[in-house]
């Protein structure tokens, strides 16, 4: 929901399933109301991330005021600078935001040894995203002052100008889902035991909306809903060490008990398509690596989803490993946050080399509209970050001294089809013959994946905009009103 609009689809379906109301602002941004207040995802983020930073600060005896922060790689720009807002209103300055993924390949590469070369697959499960990631280990200068200090190397390709330097971690490809998780697991289990109600007792445990055919109103019974899932998500625990499992739920219903058994077996054939999802996802993402699976030689778990039996089978059958257990280790709940402390570690002068440095890539490709309505790239997909792109466009104005940019992040071949991001106005067009104008259009991504872009007229006086942010949640009006 952080960084997302209300009419979002994804919003709209998980609505069917959260047990608590979301509301509409007028701004369009989804509120989430609790005992007649309401919350805005940043706000509630917020509040996790006080809490958070009022643990450290009760273990460490002293202030914490700066903050490395994880986000799923798929996070767009709008997501990542709400997760910057979130934190801001928490007290925090971020200092850097990194993807899950590669947080998590950290820690088990502090165990590298020189001469190792590998191709790693870190396949990052949640409870509520999938990314699968891969990483070339690149054994060069382990120094992170060196690496902050040195020159960029720059690669030129056409009108497309690239700078980027060196880092130990290499990030060939990413691949991911921001709405597949051990969530989607425990949703078909609840189903699953709702029908299994209604089969022994003819009661609708789930109640049908009548203004939507087929989807279920639980916002007739938030208290139920919420303590029938938080049976099914400890059942699915279980069912990772256990041949069979009961969900139980003591008066579910008037004074009817829910009681379900379930094998092992059922649950995995209740969720084998999305278990085959997260395969399909990592066979697109090697082959776009150029790899095959084969050339795979390590695989990192991370996240409690990963623990599934019948997920770690799938994969292991996939990449012919003979057994996953490279991250025994490290711990899969606690890879990630141990990677974002040692990014920490490494922006800090202070400490010493030998950690692992790492360089993110974007995930998706970012550009702009162009005069037939297509995807003008200017950022590739999979660019290493923090980079600088840009690109000269030819454009046609008549009879007029501004024109109008709109940028977004995606894939599809036709720009609307794409994330929007947002429009920019560039006006003071002088006029010249023929009424065609050089545009130059620049654009940087910093290491936490914040856009900027600069649209600038060659060849006339200079008239230069540029989005800092590309925020698309609050200003700083709003977010000190929060």
């Amino acid at each position: 929901m952080v960084g997302r609009q209300f009419i979002d689809p994804h919003v709209q379906n998980d609505m069917k399933t959260w047990p608590f109301k979301i509301e509409s602002d007028k701004a369009g941004r989804p509120l989430i109301v609790v005992k007649n207040k309401r919350f805005s995802p940043e706000e509630v983020t917020a509040e996790v991330l006080k809490h958070l930073k009022k643990l450290a600060e009760n273990h460490l005896k002293r202030s914490v005021t700066k903050a490395v922060i994880t986000v799923p790689t798929y996070f767009n720009n709008r997501q990542r600078e709400a997760t910057r807002q979130s934190a801001l209103l928490a007290g925090l300055e971020v200092l850097q935001i990194i993807n899950e993924p590669t947080a998590a390949a950290m820690p088990y590469s502090l165990r590298w040894k020189n001469e190792e070369k590998t191709i790693i697959s870190v396949f990052n499960f949640g409870g509520r995203t999938f990314d699968v990631t891969i990483l070339k280990t690149k054994l060069s200068s382990t120094n992170a002052t060196d690496y902050q200090s040195s020159p960029a190397t720059s690669r030129e390709d056409g009108n497309v100008q690239i700078q980027y330097g060196e880092s130990r971690l290499q990030i060939l490809q990413t691949g991911g889902d921001t709405h597949l998780g051990g969530d989607s697991c425990n949703n078909a289990m609840v189903l699953h035991c709702a029908e299994t109600f209604r089969q022994q007792h003819g009661i609708q445990l789930l109640k049908v909306d009548d203004r939507n055919t087929g989807a279920h109103n639980v916002q007739q019974d938030m208290r139920r809903l919420r303590r029938l899932k938080n049976a099914c998500e400890k059942a699915k625990i279980i069912l990772t060490s256990e041949s069979s499992v009961t969900v139980e739920v003591e008066r579910i219903h008037g004074y009817l008990d829910l009681n379900v058994h379930i094998t092992r077996s059922e649950f995995e054939r209740m969720d084998e398509q999305l278990f085959q999802k997260t395969i399909d996802i990592v066979r697109k993402t090697i082959q776009g690596a150029s790899l095959n699976p084969g050339d795979i030689t390590d695989v990192l778990m991370v996240g409690g989803s990963s623990k599934i039996p019948r997920v770690r089978k799938l994969l292991q059958d996939f990449v012919k490993l003979p057994i996953l257990d490279i991250n025994q280790q490290v711990d899969i709940q606690e890879a990630v946050v141990t990677g974002a402390a040692i990014q920490a570690c490494v922006l800090d002068p202070v400490f010493t080399k030998h950690l692992p440095l790492r360089r993110d890539i974007q995930p998706f490709s970012v550009g702009m509209k162009s005069n037939w309505g297509k995807m003008a790239v200017i950022i590739p997909r999979n660019t290493k970050i923090p980079c600088e792109c840009s690109k000269t466009f030819t454009h046609v104005h008549k009879n007029r001294n501004y024109n109008n940019f709109h940028f977004y992040i995606g894939e599809e071949e036709i720009a609307e089809s794409n994330i929007f991001l947002k429009t920019m106005k560039l006006e003071g067009i002088p006029p010249v013959p023929g009424d065609l104008r050089i545009i130059t259009v620049q654009m940087k991504i910093d290491t936490n994946g914040v856009l900027n872009v600069t649209v600038s007229i060659r060849m006339g006086p200079s008239s230069t905009l540029t989005i800092q942010d590309c925020r698309g949640r609050y200003s700083d009006e709003d977010l000190g009103t929060l």
